[in-house]
C-alpha cells in the first residue's frame, strides 16, 4: 500500500524566492538553507514507495532539475506543469502535463499548477488542487467562497496552515475540500 502526497512551488535554486516571498525570506538564510529543508521534510513524511504530485514549479533552470529529483527519495513523481517549469522536467519524473483528473480515495480530482474558479467534476464534489499563487489569496478565498472543494497545496500555503513547509497528506485535502458538491447549472 502507498500514500499519496501532493505539494507545490518548491522553487529548487530559484535564490529570488526568498525576495518574492518574504516568509520564506524570514526563515532561510539563504536558498541552500531553504532546499536541505524541503527536501528533508518530503523525503521524511513521503516514503519511497509513496506517490508525489508537484503541481508546478518545482525547479527554476532546467539544468538542475536532475539534481535535486535525485535528492528525493520517493520513486513515483508526477508533475502538472508550471510556469516555471521546462518541458524537459518530464525527463526526470514519471509523467508530466499541464492538468491532471485522478480519482483518488473515490473522488475526483483536478490537480494543475493554477487556480480555477470552475473545475472539472466540481458539481459532482470534484476537488481542485493546484499551486502558484503561494497562499497569497487563500484568506480572501475562504471568506468570500468558504465552502469551496479547492485549496492551495503549495508548500507556502502548508506553512500557513500546518506552521511548516511540508507537503499535503491526500487525507488531510478530501478533509479540507469535504463539503458539499457546488451546484452549477451548464
Amino acid at each position: 500500500m502507498y500514500d499519496i502526497w501532493l505539494t507545490a512551488d518548491t522553487h529548487f535554486n530559484h535564490a529570488n524566492i526568498l525576495e518574492h516571498m518574504p516568509l520564506r525570506g524570514e526563515a532561510f538564510e539563504n536558498i541552500h538553507d531553504m532546499e536541505d529543508c524541503f527536501i528533508d521534510t518530503i523525503n521524511e513524511l513521503v516514503q519511497p514507495h509513496d506517490k508525489l504530485y508537484i503541481l508546478g514549479d518545482f525547479c527554476w533552470r532546467t539544468g538542475k532539475c536532475g539534481h535535486f529529483r535525485q535528492q528525493l527519495n520517493v520513486r513515483e513523481i508526477t508533475v502538472t506543469r508550471g510556469n516555471h517549469d521546462a518541458a524537459s522536467l518530464g525527463k526526470h519524473v514519471s509523467r508530466i502535463e499541464h492538468m491532471l483528473f485522478p480519482e483518488m480515495r473515490n473522488k475526483h480530482f483536478h490537480l494543475q499548477h493554477y487556480p480555477c474558479i470552475s473545475w472539472r467534476k466540481m458539481q459532482r464534489g470534484g476537488i481542485h488542487c493546484y499551486g502558484h499563487s503561494h497562499s497569497l489569496f487563500e484568506e480572501t478565498l475562504d471568506e468570500l467562497w468558504p465552502f469551496r472543494n479547492s485549496m492551495d497545496v503549495g508548500i507556502d500555503n502548508a506553512l500557513r496552515l500546518t506552521g511548516q513547509f511540508r507537503p499535503f497528506h491526500i487525507d488531510e485535502i478530501i478533509a479540507r475540500c469535504s463539503n458539499e458538491p457546488q451546484r452549477i447549472d451548464h
